[in-house]
């Protein structure tokens, strides 16, 4: 593994700072005087830059280990490695929270199942939009996790077809997807495959 780069330690204060300000804008309401005012510069750009810096970590990692050892091995470490810190983990706070929904029910079985399956990004989305879910204090923050997750299974492809025309493919993908509008719980929205693609 490469020696650790500061300057994402600074891209992650500022994608923090953005999020914690858009959320802080949430507390006193979406109409509120301090939501319009936080929500000029658009502090969501906070989550994609977290994105970013996931996409580009992530495929750094795959690069490293299937440098260090075989294609196959290194694919099997970093799954292995990701399942150990994030995935297990991940599961055991929804196990946690599957016990206190028998008593007091805040999730909806499909918010707790779609949470471990790591789909909780195209639910959530859903729930935006006509949905029945439950109270998205409980689960809903796993939608970033799903979308991360999901990024596990591209990049060793993308390693594979590493190449000036998977560049080009890379580049045209970011190119066609920028632009496409991605209301709040499309979706586009909830993927947010360009900064992944774009980190990477």
């Amino acid at each position: 593994m490469k020696d650790r780069i500061e300057t994402l330690d600074e891209l992650r204060a500022l994608a923090i700072g953005a999020v914690m300000l858009s959320h802080f804008a949430l507390a006193f309401g979406s109409q509120s005087i301090v939501a319009f005012w936080l929500d000029l510069p658009d502090l969501s750009v906070g989550v994609d830059l977290f994105f970013v810096i996931s996409g580009f970590l992530i495929f750094r990692n795959v690069t490293d280990l299937t440098q260090a050892h075989s294609y196959t091995r290194g694919i099997a470490t970093f799954y292995a490695r990701r399942i150990t810190r994030i995935v297990l983990p991940a599961w055991a706070i929804i196990a946690a929270l599957a016990m206190a929904h028998i008593e007091h029910p805040a999730s909806s079985v499909t918010d707790l199942w779609t949470a471990a399956a790591l789909i909780a990004n195209v639910h959530w989305a859903r729930c935006e939009v006509d949905a029945r879910c439950g109270d998205p204090l409980a689960t809903s923050h796993f939608w970033s996790l799903a979308s991360e997750a999901q990024f596990y299974f591209l990049a060793p492809a993308l390693l594979l077809a590493r190449g000036r025309a998977a560049l080009y493919g890379v580049s045209a993908a970011i190119l066609l997807l920028a632009p496409v509008p991605r209301p709040h719980g499309s979706l586009l929205w909830a993927l947010r495959p360009e900064a992944l693609l774009l980190g990477a």
